[in-house]
């Protein structure tokens, strides 16, 4: 909830969380259909990109939001995609194959 705090956006933080965690439940039902048709390896590759790409832009919305750019105010919806990508991201591969190896 601080980072939704933290990005100074119109939508409320309370709301911004129930989203994230109604994204996560979804992906992680529609991840177990995935891996079995996508295979293992493939799913680790693009979440592990997914991932990335997506905390890299949650770490440059903050820095410009720390730098005082006037850029920063327009995209204060970008914190609340960037999770979102995350998490299905996550759910997508990191997930639950740690889980299925483990087993």
């Amino acid at each position: 909830m601080a980072i939704f705090q933290d990005s100074g956006s119109d939508l409320d933080p309370n709301i911004a969380t129930i989203i994230v965690g109604v994204i996560q439940i979804v992906a992680s039902i529609v991840s177990s259909v995935f891996m079995d048709k996508a295979g293992r390896r493939v799913l680790l590759m693009i979440s592990g990109t997914l991932m990335t790409v997506s905390l890299g832009a949650l770490g440059f919305f903050f820095h410009l939001k720390e730098q005082d750019a006037p850029t920063a105010e327009s995209i204060g919806w970008l914190p609340l995609l960037c999770l979102v990508a995350f998490i299905v991201a996550f759910s997508l591969g990191f997930g639950p194959i740690a889980w299925l190896l483990a087993g």
